[in-house]
C-alpha cells in the first residue's frame, strides 16, 4: 500500500505544476467556463485516467524506453513540441514574476536570461531536492487555497450560462487536450510507477484520477467564488495580497521557485533528448534554452490559453493513438 501511494504521488507531483498552483491553468481550461467547469474537469481527469492506464500498460509490455522515447522521428517532436511549450511558459512566467517584483526596465528580458541560465546549471545535479521543494511549494499553495475558501466573497461567482454550444464543445476539446498533455509530459514518472498486475495498475490510476479531481474541484471553487481574479496572469497571487506587500512578495517568490523547480525538470529532460539526438555538442546548449526563450515572447497567458490544449490534442494523435492500437494487437 505505502508503496502504491509513493507511486501515485510521484505521478501526482509530475502532472500538477506550476501552472496550476499559480490558478492560470484551472481558470483557463475550467473555471471561466462557470458551472460547465465542475465536468470540464471530470472530463480532463478521466482522459488522465484512461491515457495513464494506457502508458502503464504499454511500459510493462513494450519496455519503459519505448514509451517514453519513441522511435517514429514524428512522435519524438511531438514530445519536444510539447516540453519546448511548456519551458516556454515557464521561462514567461518566470519573466513576468521578476518584472512584478524589480521596478526596472528590462526585468522581464533579466528574468528570462537569469532563470533560464540557472535552470541549466542546476539541471547538471540530483533532481531530488527540486523534486522535495516542488511537493512542498504545491502543499503550502493548498494550503493557501483551502484558507482563502474560508474566507466570505463578496463578489457573486460567473455562471457563464450563456456559453454556446460550439463554445462548449471547444472547451471540452480543450480540456481532453489539456489531460493528454499532462500525461505526455509526465510519461516517464508513470513508467516507472506501472510495474505491477493489471488490478495494481487500474488502482494506481484511480488513485491518480481522484487526488487529481480533489485538487482541481477545490482550485475551480475558489476561482468561482472569486471570478474577479480569473483575468490575473496569476490568479492565486491576490489572495495572498491580503497580507501587505511582504506576503505579496513571498506568495511571488513562492511561484518563482515552483517555477524554476518545474523548469529545471524540463530542461533536463530536453536536453538528454537532444543528446540522445546526436546533435554537435555545441549546438544542445543553445537549442535547449533558446526554443523556450523565443516561445516566451508569447506570453505566461497567451501560452497556457492557446498552445497547451493544441499540443495536447496533438500527444494524443500522435503519441497515444498508436500507443493504443499497438496495446491491441494480440501477441503472435
Amino acid at each position: 500500500m505505502k508503496k502504491r501511494f509513493s507511486g501515485v504521488f510521484g505521478c501526482v507531483g509530475a502532472v500538477i505544476g506550476a501552472g496550476f498552483v499559480s490558478g492560470r491553468e484551472v481558470v483557463s481550461f475550467f473555471s471561466r467556463y462557470g458551472s460547465h467547469s465542475w465536468w470540464l474537469i471530470g472530463l480532463a481527469v478521466a482522459t488522465m485516467v484512461v491515457l495513464c492506464c494506457l502508458c502503464m500498460h504499454r511500459a510493462e509490455n513494450g519496455g519503459e524506453r519505448a514509451v517514453c522515447c519513441p522511435e517514429r522521428p514524428l512522435a519524438r517532436c511531438c514530445l519536444l513540441t510539447v516540453l519546448v511549450v511548456l519551458a516556454g511558459s515557464m521561462t514567461a512566467a518566470a519573466g513576468h514574476m521578476v518584472a512584478l517584483l524589480l521596478p526596472v526596465k528590462a526585468a522581464y528580458l533579466l528574468g528570462i536570461v537569469a532563470t533560464l541560465s540557472i535552470a541549466w546549471l542546476l539541471s547538471n545535479g540530483s533532481m531530488k531536492p527540486f523534486s522535495a521543494l516542488s511537493f512542498t511549494l504545491t502543499g503550502l499553495f493548498l494550503a493557501v487555497i483551502l484558507l482563502a475558501l474560508r474566507t466570505p466573497s463578496a463578489h457573486a461567482a460567473n455562471m457563464a450560462e450563456g456559453t454556446s454550444p460550439v463554445g462548449l464543445a471547444k472547451a471540452a476539446l480543450y480540456a481532453v487536450g489539456y489531460g493528454a498533455m499532462n500525461i505526455a509530459v509526465s510519461m516517464g514518472v508513470i513508467c516507472r510507477s506501472g510495474q505491477g498486475c493489471v488490478r495494481d495498475r487500474n488502482r494506481k490510476s484511480a488513485l491518480l484520477g481522484l487526488m487529481l479531481c480533489g485538487l482541481l474541484f477545490v482550485s475551480n471553487a475558489l476561482y468561482l467564488r472569486n471570478p474577479q481574479v480569473q483575468d490575473n496572469a496569476f490568479p492565486i497571487v491576490p489572495f495572498a495580497a491580503g497580507l501587505g506587500r511582504a506576503g505579496y512578495v513571498l506568495c511571488l517568490a513562492m511561484l518563482y521557485l515552483a517555477v524554476l523547480t518545474t523548469l529545471i525538470a524540463l530542461v533536463l529532460v530536453m536536453r538528454n533528448g537532444l543528446e540522445q539526438a546526436s546533435l554537435p555538442g555545441k549546438a544542445v546548449m543553445p537549442l535547449t534554452l533558446g526554443l523556450p526563450a523565443v516561445i516566451s515572447c508569447i506570453g505566461f497567458a497567451d501560452i497556457v490559453d492557446h498552445l497547451y490544449a493544441p499540443c495536447g490534442l496533438f500527444c494524443l494523435l500522435i503519441l497515444f493513438f498508436p500507443m493504443f492500437l499497438q496495446s491491441r494487437q494480440k501477441p503472435s
